[in-house]
């Protein structure tokens, strides 16, 4: 086999298999053990890079990942004097009908929630959840992660470490909530998600490829959450809109330099129509019970700008108390924010003034603020507040991207 081919395929399998085998062997050797769980998982893509090189890849690439991952598994608990663990001796069956069996659709899909559900432990901290998520179920590294999360690798080995300590300590188990308990930690897992996929779609980051493939990878566990009988519930099938209308935009938010393009500027004809038309099946099944939470209320917030043929066109009005219903829901400067971009739209200029006035003391330290308020400065002709705005961005923003896309602004009202 070509090594190439033998190496891209291992890439493929590694991304798109590492959370499933992670989710089967930590049914079979327990959650606590997640630090060997993920040397096995390495150790088992090294040794079939090693072995697809000079040999024909196996019929069921995904078991024989598995099949080498558990007797790995099983050799260290032994060296390490941890087989004295209660572990079902079926599970040593060294067959790839048992390995076919973990990997029924239906029991990996069960496998697979319930890791999630352990990983978004309400009692970790968000920043441990979301970390830990995105090691143990995506398969980033810690590099990616620290990149997703601009923050330093040492500091996502501490989340990590910190969120695997408690997972030993508390014996967390890998189980799916039930009655009340499953609606309060579906919503932490929801949270989770939409800040993963938050931290991809809003990165100004270098590094597009990662972050693209962080929403892909959000917008995944979505739809697989969405599809299991515990998760089929309206405000899973509201933020899956959400996620839809946002990945339908993508292709339009950048250059091909990797600089970004704000909404007014882009090609709504790189938007993914396919993907918007499931945004709007999405929202309209979620909407069909009559619960509206935050997640129908972004969603539909999304759609008015889908279905909007140009930026002018937009339904500000409709958005307008769309994003008052919304902070009757989240008590959110930010959601006052946008509020406050949709007035300058609808030239209100006056409301608009005093509402970012009222947002000062708490948001005068964004990026955002500043170049809301310089929009509102430039519309109303106070071409030098809109300069003084923008500079103040510039100081604040804290990748040179951003600074580079806000010093052109500053040129262009020069």
């Amino acid at each position: 086999m070509d090594s190439s081919y033998s190496s891209e395929l291992a890439d493929h399998l590694f991304r798109h298999e590492y959370g499933k085998m992670v989710a089967v062997l930590s049914r079979i050797f327990g959650f606590d053990k997640t630090e060997l769980i993920e040397d096995v998982i390495q150790d088992a893509f090294v040794t079939a890079l090693q072995t697809w090189k000079y040999g024909e890849t196996p019929t069921n690439p995904s078991a024989w990942l598995m099949q080498v991952a558990k007797r790995k598994a099983i050799d260290r608990l032994r060296r390490s004097q941890l087989h004295q663990v209660s572990i079902k001796q079926s599970l040593f069956m060294p067959t790839d009908l048992q390995v076919d069996r973990f990997f029924h659709q239906e029991e990996l899909a069960d496998n697979q929630l319930r890791l999630i559900f352990a990983c978004c432990h309400p009692s970790l901290k968000e920043e441990d959840q979301i970390a830990l998520t995105l090691k143990m179920i995506s398969g980033f590294g810690i590099k990616e992660i620290a990149h997703a999360l601009i923050t330093t690798e040492d500091a996502i080995k501490a989340r990590l470490s910190r969120a695997r300590k408690f997972i030993r300590k508390e014996n967390i188990e890998l189980e799916i909530p039930v009655g009340k308990s499953l609606d309060e930690r579906i919503m932490t897992v929801l949270t989770v998600l939409y800040l993963i996929f938050n931290e991809g779609y809003y990165s100004t980051r270098q590094e597009e490829v990662i972050h693209r493939e962080i929403c892909e990878e959000a917008l995944r566990l979505t739809i697989q959450l969405s599809q299991h009988k515990r998760g089929e519930k309206p405000v899973v099938i509201a933020l899956l809109a959400l996620m839809f209308y946002h990945t339908a935009r993508l292709p339009s938010r950048t250059d091909q330099d990797g600089n970004a393009i704000l909404l007014p500027d882009q090609d709504r004809s790189l938007w993914d129509k396919e993907l918007i038309k499931k945004g709007h099946e999405h929202l309209r099944a979620a909407s069909r019970s009559g619960e509206v939470t935050f997640y129908h209320i972004e969603a539909a917030i999304a759609g008015q700008h889908c279905v909007a043929p140009t930026f002018a066109d937009t339904d500000w009005d409709t958005l307008l108390l769309l994003y008052d219903r919304l902070f009757k829901i989240k008590n959110s400067k930010h959601i006052l924010l946008n509020k406050a971009v949709v007035l300058i739209q609808l030239r209100q200029f006056d409301a608009a003034q005093r509402l970012l006035l009222e947002l000062a003391d708490d948001l005068q330290n964004t990026v955002m603020f500043h170049s809301v308020f310089a929009t509102l400065a430039e519309d109303t002709g106070q071409h030098e507040d809109a300069k003084a705005h923008l500079e103040k961005a510039i100081e604040i923003a804290d990748s040179e991207r951003q600074k580079a896309f806000l010093r052109a602004k500053l040129e262009q009202a020069s």
